[in-house]
């Protein structure tokens, strides 16, 4: 632990500088990682020890733009910004294998937000379109919201409104 390695340090003398503080994603938070002289070094009294520190808390990472790309694509991205792969969900659309929209914690992202490092990251990715049938729900007398949530529900995408009076 850095607080009790720095306590250790002063109260045998040293002055102890926290040279750097990085991530490590397999050692524990908040620990020392480094330390210079190192262990078992003869130093004169009242040297400096400095210290290289796992950090305490996760670092942000940006999420970078995936719309567009290929799924496996996206997967290497993400890797490659040290993020995961959280659900993923197939919706109809003509740019099969392509990811149509980015999710964290429910919530659709863009590139550029700040999410800390090993986020999972939910992705839409397009089920390209098929020749399955589908039966039409009845929408007369629902309002066009109404409509528009049957419809949605039905995996049917909305493609334009004509409408005979105002909407």
């Amino acid at each position: 632990n850095t607080t009790q390695a720095i306590k250790f340090l002063e109260d045998k003398g040293f002055e102890v500088v926290i040279q750097d503080s990085v991530y490590v994603d397999t050692a524990k938070m908040g620990i020392v990682l480094k330390q210079l002289p190192e262990s078992g070094s003869t130093v004169k009294v009242n040297r400096v020890v400095f210290l290289t520190v796992n950090r305490a808390t996760l670092p942000m990472v940006l999420m970078p733009a995936l719309n567009g790309k290929s799924f496996n694509y996206a997967l290497e991205i993400l890797k490659r910004s040290h993020l995961t792969l959280g659900d993923t969900t197939h919706k109809p659309d003509f740019m099969q294998g392509s990811i149509l929209e980015q999710n964290f914690n429910g919530n659709i992202i863009s590139a550029g937000t700040k999410l800390p490092w090993g986020s999972k990251v939910d992705l839409i990715v397009g089920g390209g379109l098929s020749l399955q049938e589908l039966i039409v729900p009845d929408l007369v007398g629902m309002t066009l919201g109404e409509a528009k949530l049957i419809i949605e529900q039905n995996g049917i995408n909305l493609a334009a409104v004509i409408a005979d009076g105002p909407i």
